[in-house]
């Protein structure tokens, strides 16, 4: 049965196919949304929308602040008078604070094209996320080719359940998931046809990457890394590295030229990595972002006396007289991070039964396995679908394990004995993930490691979470159907 639903997924035309999902999940999501017309001024939501409303009104590229009229700029100021006049501005103050990606690139013109409506920049968020979560077939089909693609369908009503609620908000959220999801389109792209037209394709949307998100800091670093290799294998000429390379520095460069003048000191994407990395390494930190030591005029880095140093030997210097704290800080900071998203967990639990799957206890009792298989994916699925609308009990949770040195202790061992009851297996599965997968977890894995953990910086990544977890779980139903004709 499933192998005539894959055949006939097959003969349709793939681009068909993820129009119609496109389509179809926008019309059911956006027809069950509350979006509102206005911005909430809580989180980075109000500072976008200013951003992007002044430059609609011409004063220019990242001018913060209120001019004139508070009502233009549809910002709900309801219950937060305080925050209102903290906004307001008489001369013209640049912010590099962000990226300009989101709110110029994508809000500052699409309300150039629409005029200033909060609503329908949720609602062009919506369709974003739509459009990668209805497009996972085609990303299946460029990684695996057709077998078992139906189950990319899954995948991508997977996506677009655990990311719509991003689009609630004025947020770069679902603009980061697009970016992720074109960059790993242009990797395929570039790997099955390398050519001048495919090296500046990449190198294009890693700089445009990078101005929404600098959370993409390490992506490009990995990439250029990885194709030199190739060039090295003489897999690509050095014509198509450089021009990669050459389209990558040139976009970055204009932009930090002009963010340079207008700050009166160098930037190179935004002013906010300097501040946050001493946030996610300091002695009050769980793991998470922990910027209370500005406060207390007795934490480490308010007395060591390197206030004119670079942040990078700052946080070396922390480290050295805090040696005990970088393993429990580096594990707190992944846990925090990855253990909190659903396919992560869902990824694990079937690496373990592909395991078990090689095992005598598999071929003397098939249908427990497949059972006891069943009933972990369900429980860890409506236990994440139950804390996504709970945030608050699910960080109550988390926060228990972070703080409670037992508890740690064994999330640790429970690591080591998961980590030896697969070690036989785990390099193959590490060997047998997709470059363009594994260099996208990569950067997020050293984002976590050198800034902080922050669930919230992982999810973007979710569509390339689902894509494997049900990829891995193709492995596991063939595998099954091999087992059964023999037996």
């Amino acid at each position: 049965m499933l192998r005539k639903i894959s055949l006939k997924i097959s003969e349709i035309n793939i681009y068909l196919l993820c129009t119609s999902l496109v389509l179809l999940f926008f019309i059911i999501f956006y027809s069950t949304n509350h979006y509102t017309d206005t911005t909430i001024t809580t989180g980075d939501d109000h500072g976008y929308q200013m951003l992007a409303v002044n430059f609609v009104e011409g004063r220019g590229v990242m001018v913060n602040g209120i001019y004139g009229k508070t009502d233009r700029y549809k910002l709900d100021f309801t219950n937060n008078q305080k925050e209102e006049n903290l906004c307001k501005r008489t001369n013209i103050e640049y912010d590099f604070y962000r990226t300009p990606g989101f709110p110029v690139f994508f809000l500052g013109i699409l309300y150039k094209i629409t005029g200033i409506s909060p609503y329908l920049a949720k609602t062009a968020s919506l369709f974003i996320l739509c459009i990668v979560a209805g497009f996972i077939p085609l990303l299946w089909k460029l990684i695996w080719g057709n077998k078992f693609i139906w189950l990319s369908i899954f995948a991508g009503i997977s996506q677009i359940f655990v990311s719509y609620q991003w689009a609630e908000r004025i947020g770069t959220e679902p603009l980061i998931i697009f970016a992720l999801f074109l960059i790993s389109i242009s990797i395929l792209i570039f790997q099955k046809k390398p050519n001048i037209l495919s090296s500046l394709l990449v190198g294009t949307l890693l700089a445009w990457g990078l101005l929404v998100k600098g959370s993409l800091i390490f992506l490009p670093m990995i990439l250029f890394a990885y194709f030199f290799t190739y060039f090295l294998k003489k897999r690509i000429k050095s014509v198509h590295l450089l021009t990669m390379v050459s389209i990558f520095i040139i976009i970055l460069s204009c932009w930090a030229k002009y963010a340079s003048e207008k700050a009166h000191k160098t930037v190179v994407l935004s002013t906010q990595g300097s501040v946050v990395l001493l946030d996610g390494n300091n002695e009050y930190t769980q793991g998470g972002w922990e910027p209370r030591w500005a406060e207390h005029k007795e934490s480490f880095y308010n007395n060591d006396g390197m206030e004119k140093s670079s942040i990078i030997l700052r946080i070396c210097n922390f480290y050295l007289h805090h040696l005990s704290l970088f393993p429990v800080l580096m594990f707190k900071k992944l846990l925090i991070g990855f253990v909190t998203q659903l396919f992560t967990c869902l990824i694990f639990i079937i690496w373990l039964f592909l395991s078990i799957q090689k095992s005598r206890i598999y071929t003397n009792s098939p249908n427990i396995i497949h059972t006891l298989l069943g009933i972990c994916l369900i429980a860890f699925s409506v236990f994440h679908i139950y804390t996504l609308h709970t945030s608050a009990f699910l960080w109550k949770v988390y926060y228990f394990l972070l703080t409670n040195k037992l508890v740690l202790s064994i999330l640790v061992g429970t690591t080591i004995f998961y980590i030896f009851t697969i070690k036989s297996d785990i390099l193959g599965y590490i060997k047998n993930i997709p470059f363009v997968i594994w260099s996208v977890w990569a950067n997020f894995i050293l984002l976590s490691l050198v800034i902080f953990g922050e669930s919230r910086f992982v999810a973007v990544m979710s569509f390339l979470f689902a894509l494997y977890f049900f990829h891995l779980l193709s492995m596991f139903i063939s595998r099954a159907k091999i087992k059964t004709q023999k037996g």
